[in-house]
């Protein structure tokens, strides 16, 4: 029997859900997931192109969504530019592949065609563009879209309001973030998260504290987000005791269990403060495998403090996940340099 474009919609999908329930970990288990998937989706994409599918609308943007959560924005673009027509979920898709790969830049501009375009903007198309002017900092996008959103009403709705807010804070105009959140008549704990993040971010880490017993207060439950935030506020400012305490916390008071950013916000944590041997013990309570964000913030420490053993068992670890990043071997380098010249100052 001979697929139609429903098939290929269906088990284009099918890539992309899995790919979407490993992306938030970087284990080598993933990384080969995401690879074979990858390999999928490209034999999929040959047959589809062979069947005459290739520019269909609705296959084409489940590709463009699949080689998006791949990171390969090149492909996506490639399958994108081919369509035969465009709807905003289309536009919506290849706005995702840049946010998530971190081309804020390219999604500015994709956005600009958008508007040229009338296309009709969503909540989704809001996201995207609001998490892109975060990564770059454009205040002065992020302010025009502030007023797209009231204009169009979504200044109701949870998710846009905490990017609204998020992105503010990536800009650095905290006082702008605070506006929008005064504004809100029951703000959700993403908003929440939100403006402790931004005030962390600015160095105003009294405000994010003040904030998480505010929350507390209005009877806010935090959540996984909300301790990636406040332990990365501690590592910033030094108050070692006060990080672990919201790291216990997470699992003693509040019934979770920490996850990976958590523990790399911990690893920061004392590496920065120097304890590496508190660091040790903690990877060895770790439930799940470390990812590449993990290894690479304890070589930082490891060089700082001149570890050279543990460095290597970082960097080891490193180059069996990505064996072509350059990050590892240029910070085990400089660790080893740094060996080199002490010893030889001795």
């Amino acid at each position: 029997m001979s697929p139609n474009q429903g098939t290929f919609v269906v088990v284009v999908q099918a890539c992309t859900t899995i790919l979407e329930n490993d992306e938030s970990c970087m284990t080598i288990e993933a990384q080969l997931t995401n690879e074979k998937v990858h390999e999928i989706g490209r034999a999929l994409h040959a047959d589809l192109r062979k069947a005459g599918f290739a520019s269909d609308l609705f296959v084409g943007t489940t590709l463009v969504s699949m080689y998006g959560k791949c990171g390969t924005f090149v492909e996506a673009e490639s399958v994108f530019y081919g369509l035969s027509e465009y709807n905003t979920v289309s536009w919506n898709a290849m706005l995702s592949a840049y946010a998530d790969q971190g081309q804020g830049e390219k999604a500015l501009r994709l956005y600009q065609q958008f508007e040229k375009k009338h296309v009709v903007m969503n909540d989704v198309t809001t996201i995207c563009i609001l998490q892109a002017c975060g990564e770059i900092g454009c205040l002065e996008m992020c302010q025009h879209l502030h007023f797209l959103i009231t204009y169009a009403g979504y200044d109701s709705r949870i998710f846009v309001v905490s990017s609204l807010i998020n992105a503010y804070g990536c800009c650095a105009s905290m006082c702008d973030a605070w506006v929008v959140f005064l504004g809100l008549s029951i703000p959700s704990v993403a908003a929440w998260n939100s403006c402790i993040s931004g005030y962390a971010g600015e160095g105003d880490y009294t405000r994010s504290f003040n904030l998480f017993l505010e929350m507390h207060s209005t009877l806010n439950w935090p959540d996984g987000p909300t301790f990636t935030s406040l332990i990365s506020a501690c590592s910033h400012t030094g108050l070692v005791e006060k990080g672990v305490e919201f790291f216990i916390s997470i699992s003693e008071m509040y019934g979770m269990k920490p996850d990976l950013k958590h523990y790399v916000c911990m690893v920061d944590l004392l590496g920065r403060a120097g304890g590496l041997d508190m660091v040790e013990n903690l990877l060895q309570s770790f439930p799940g495998k470390a990812d590449i964000s993990l290894w690479l913030c304890l070589l930082g420490a490891c060089r700082a403090h001149g570890n050279v053993m543990l460095g290597k068992c970082a960097f080891d670890n490193a180059v069996k996940l990505q064996p072509e990043e350059a990050a590892p071997y240029v910070l085990m380098s400089n660790i080893y340099c740094d060996n080199l010249q002490l010893t030889h100052q001795n």
